[in-house]
C-alpha cells in the first residue's frame, strides 16, 4: 500500500480499487521449479520478528546454521524500509492535492523531490493494520 501511495494514489483510490495479488501463479513457477514438497510458505510479520529478519529466517529454512545465518543477516544493507506512518499521511495528503500524472505527462507542478525528505520523518511506522484504524490529519498545503 505504502508503495503505491509512493505513485501518486491516495488511501481511498487503494481501498476502492485493491490489486489482487496474483499468488497462484507465482507459486506454480516455485512448485514448478523446486517441487511442492519442497516449497515452505511463511507470512513475512513471522519472518521479520526472527532474530536476524527475514534474511537469517530464510537461511534457516534452507537448513544454513543459525550461526551463519545471523552473519549473512549482519551483512546485508536494509533496504526498502517503510516511511513513517506520518511521512506516509503526508505523501497521501500531497497526492490528493496535486496528482503526479495529468493528462498523460508528469504534472509540472508536483515536486518530486519531497518523498527523500519524508522518507527521514521519524515516528511509528507505516503499516496496513494503523491505516485502517488511525485518523490521518487534514491535508495540509505544502507547496507540492
Amino acid at each position: 500500500m505504502q508503495e503505491m501511495i509512493k505513485g501518486g494514489l491516495t488511501i481511498e483510490q487503494i481501498r476502492l480499487d485493491m490489486p489482487i495479488p496474483h499468488f497462484r501463479g507465482r507459486l506454480r513457477n516455485a512448485f514448478y521449479a523446486f517441487g511442492r514438497k519442497d516449497v515452505e510458505l511463511a507470512a513475512f510479520e513471522d519472518m521479520i520478528g526472527e532474530e536476524g529478519g527475514v534474511v537469517a529466517a530464510f537461511c534457516r529454512a534452507i537448513r544454513v546454521s543459525d550461526a551463519v545465518a545471523l552473519q549473512i543477516s549482519s551483512s546485508v544493507p536494509v533496504m526498502n524500509a517503510s516511511m513513517s506512518l506520518l511521512a506516509t499521511y503526508v505523501l497521501e495528503g500531497i497526492n490528493r492535492q496535486r496528482n503526479i500524472i495529468v493528462d498523460g505527462q508528469r504534472n509540472p507542478l508536483r515536486n518530486m523531490n519531497k518523498q527523500d525528505y519524508l522518507a527521514r520523518l521519524e515516528g511509528d511506522r507505516f503499516d496496513l493494520s494503523s491505516s485502517s484504524t488511525v485518523n490521518y490529519p487534514q491535508a495540509v498545503d505544502l507547496a507540492c
